[in-house]
C-alpha cells in the first residue's frame, strides 16, 4: 500500500478521474439529456442533380440533446438530409444535420424515396 501512496502520479490520476466523474454527474443533473420532436422538417437531397427530390418532402424528427440546447432550438435550426442513391433514385435513410450536441433518435419516416 505504501508503494502506491508513494507514487504521486497515481494519486493525481485517481484524483482527476474522481473529479471528472463528479463534474459529469453535476452537469447531467443541471442540464439533463432530453428528447424533443420537430414536425415538418424539410428533407434536402444531398448529391442530387437538378430536379431530384425526396418523397415525402418533410419528416418528423425526434432529437436528443441537452435540455438547454433543445429548448432554444427552432425547427429551422435542424435539417434532414437524404443522400441520392444514384441515377435511378430509390430509398435513402434520413439523417440529421444539427448543432453539436444533438443526435437523431428517430425519423418518421425513417427513409424517403429519392426521385429523379
Amino acid at each position: 500500500m505504501d508503494r502506491w501512496l508513494g507514487r504521486r502520479w497515481v494519486l493525481a490520476v485517481v484524483s482527476l478521474l474522481l473529479a471528472g466523474a463528479v463534474w459529469a454527474a453535476v452537469i447531467s443533473q443541471s442540464d439533463p439529456i432530453v428528447e424533443k420532436s420537430f414536425a415538418a422538417v424539410p428533407v434536402r437531397v444531398v448529391g442530387g442533380g437538378v430536379g431530384v427530390r425526396a418523397v415525402p418532402g418533410t419528416v418528423t424528427l425526434v432529437v436528443e440533446g441537452p435540455s438547454s440546447l433543445l429548448s432554444a432550438l427552432s425547427p429551422g435550426a435542424l435539417q434532414a438530409t437524404a443522400t441520392d442513391p444514384g441515377p435511378r433514385g430509390g430509398l435513402a435513410p434520413v439523417r440529421l444535420v444539427g448543432p453539436a450536441g444533438t443526435a437523431l433518435v428517430e425519423s418518421e419516416p425513417a427513409q424517403v424515396r429519392i426521385t429523379p
